[in-house]
């Protein structure tokens, strides 16, 4: 392989690393609420038997609370994370799912698989993207405007809404009506909120967006090809033959990991609850540690389905979304001839 390749490999790789690592961050961030949750609900219970129950106010500097409220915590995050991944996975292999899937990326290969898309798609990206970057924009400034309106003092929009009335034009002389309408000038001249309304409107106007538009770095809803024609996944071929080689541990090891974590939990409570001969105290803290518990498996259970549906369904429908705009791009391009034309 010649030396320049050698490189190039070398680039793509430290990329993909990158981007690994990226990702993970982003997860990390992503999961972080959750583990806020479940750090703030164990500190809460540990306050309110200490209020409730008249305990010992250094307990919650020792090392025992320490101790117990990480294991509490770590056991809450595995239980939410595993019975979220499981469930997922799940989603991700039920027959049904797996058909509407394969359907979809199919009807979005009847495009990016042409020669057609391959010769124009950068051309449509570019063409969406400044669209898109446009009309972001355009809401940006547009909320903007109503924060200005709705921020406005009384006297502002008094001077905002000064004309010359028919009332005025009727019975007034063309000498006084001028005089009039020059105070309302002087008066809307010096206006502070006039004046930044006027800007914001301005950079409204197409000639205003054009000529500023490469120099904005506002958020939009830019695509790149990539998107549209794999949604940013890895792909793997299918399989003719399935290796039975650690599926079993590779399928099950996020159910296992809620349900071990789930005995380990119970286990060790209710051991507590015996050592502590059932006071209402540790009924008390046993309750409550029971329900954060089972707050987490059903978070983790719904939040499969919110991931699912907002991540996974959302991207796909957008990517077909995207190729009939590019379809109907092509079409007024002429890039695309109708049926009667090529007859």
């Amino acid at each position: 392989m010649p030396k320049n390749d050698d490189v190039k490999e070398k680039v793509d790789i430290r990329k993909e690393r990158s981007g690994k690592i990226r990702k993970g961050v982003n997860s990390a961030l992503a999961y972080m609420p959750y583990v806020l949750i479940d750090i703030f609900a164990v500190v809460a219970i540990a306050l309110i038997t200490l209020i409730a129950f008249d305990f010992d106010w250094d307990y919650i500097w020792s090392w025992n609370f320490l101790i117990t409220s990480v294991v509490l915590v770590a056991i809450y995050i595995m239980v939410h994370w595993s019975l979220y991944s499981s469930y997922i996975k799940g989603m991700r292999r039920n027959p049904f799912n797996v058909t509407s899937k394969d359907n979809k990326e199919m009807d979005i290969k009847t495009i990016t698989g042409t020669t057609e898309w391959f010769e124009h798609k950068q051309d449509f990206i570019n063409f969406r993207n400044v669209t898109k970057k446009k009309e972001a924009w355009i809401i940006i400034v547009q909320n903007r405007l109503t924060k200005l309106s709705n921020n406005a003092k009384p006297i502002d929009l008094v001077i905002e809404a000064l004309g010359i009335t028919e009332f005025e034009k009727k019975h007034l002389d063309h000498d006084e009506i001028n005089k009039i309408e020059a105070e309302i000038d002087e008066r809307k001249k010096n206006c502070q909120y006039l004046n930044r309304k006027k800007q914001l409107e301005i950079q409204l106007t197409d000639e205003w967006v054009a000529k500023n538009l490469d120099k904005m770095n506002h958020d939009y809803d830019k695509i790149d090809s990539q998107f549209i024609e794999t949604g940013h996944l890895y792909k793997g071929q299918a399989k003719s033959k399935t290796n039975p080689k650690g599926k079993y541990s590779k399928d099950t090891m996020p159910m296992r990991a809620a349900m071990m974590a789930i005995t380990v939990f119970i286990t060790a409570f209710t051991t507590d609850l015996f050592m502590s001969e059932f006071t209402k105290d540790a009924w008390f803290v046993f309750v409550f540690r029971m329900l954060l518990l089972l707050m987490n498996v059903v978070m983790g259970l719904m939040y499969a389905e919110t991931f699912y549906a907002e991540v996974d369904i959302f991207n796909l429908d957008s990517r077909v979304s995207i190729k009939d705009e590019f379809k109907v791009w092509a079409y007024e391009k002429g890039i695309f001839k109708l049926k009667e034309e090529r007859e």
